[in-house]
């Protein structure tokens, strides 16, 4: 039988191109799947976390706090979600701790003889403990402390909160007042207003109103009080 040879070369001619085909095909789907696996690797981790190496930044998102209980660093400090802080100090110009000073005030009184007086003089502590606020001081352990000599006295608890660079206005609160005036001893609340004098670390122009109780107009006066490093 007589082949015709033309068309079987070129048959075998398209085989072959077609199985050439084919390997370069796969060739180049191989070199593409390697590139995409270095490309897509990513860079490696370094491993370093803030429990690690003590520094970087905690990405949790958490509210930090510290308390180092220094009693005069201010107290707690806050670190928000945000990254603000709130961080009472001594550093700020209103100075935590112990506060001493003293009070007086005068009744007034008008009877069948006129009006007669009486002044009433005592001393007062309290302490200023930092709040959970930014510049802001709670006033706690208040006490208005009678004179024992007096003729007529007056006590009560002193609270109150701070909020440097703005008026102070505290109170008096379970007040008693007793001594001639009155009749027996009589309870009251009443306001304390003052400025606080950041150079000084002091309470200054301070002024105290007690309601007026029976009979009395009441009485009205001044008061002061200095931080004081020793109790």
């Amino acid at each position: 039988m007589q082949v015709n040879r033309p068309i079987a070369v070129r048959r075998l001619a398209r085989t072959w191109g077609d199985h050439a085909r084919g390997l370069v095909a796969m060739l180049l789907l191989a070199s593409a799947a390697c590139s995409l696996e270095a490309g897509g690797a990513g860079p490696a981790e370094s491993g370093n976390t803030d429990d690690d190496n003590g520094g970087g930044t905690d990405n949790g998102n958490d509210d930090v706090t510290n308390d180092d209980g220094d009693p005069h660093d201010g107290g707690m400090v806050i670190v928000g979600r945000d990254g603000s802080i709130d961080m009472p100090t001594t550093d700020g110009p209103c100075m935590p701790g112990h506060y001493e000073g003293t009070y007086t005030c005068t009744y007034k009184n008008t009877g069948p003889f006129g009006i007669s007086t009486s002044v009433v003089m005592g001393t007062l502590t309290f302490d200023l403990e930092a709040a959970n606020k930014a510049a802001e001081f709670n006033v706690i352990n208040g006490v208005f402390n009678a004179n024992p000599t007096a003729l007529q006295t007056i006590t009560a608890v002193i609270n109150g909160t701070l909020k440097c660079g703005q008026p102070f206005q505290g109170k008096l609160v379970r007040g008693m007042a007793s001594g001639l005036l009155q009749i027996g001893t009589t309870s009251f609340e009443a306001t304390l207003l003052a400025t606080y004098d950041t150079d000084d670390k002091a309470f200054v122009d301070a002024t105290m109103s007690i309601p007026a109780m029976s009979g009395n107009s009441g009485c009205d006066g001044t008061w002061d009080a200095k931080y004081s490093a020793t109790r």
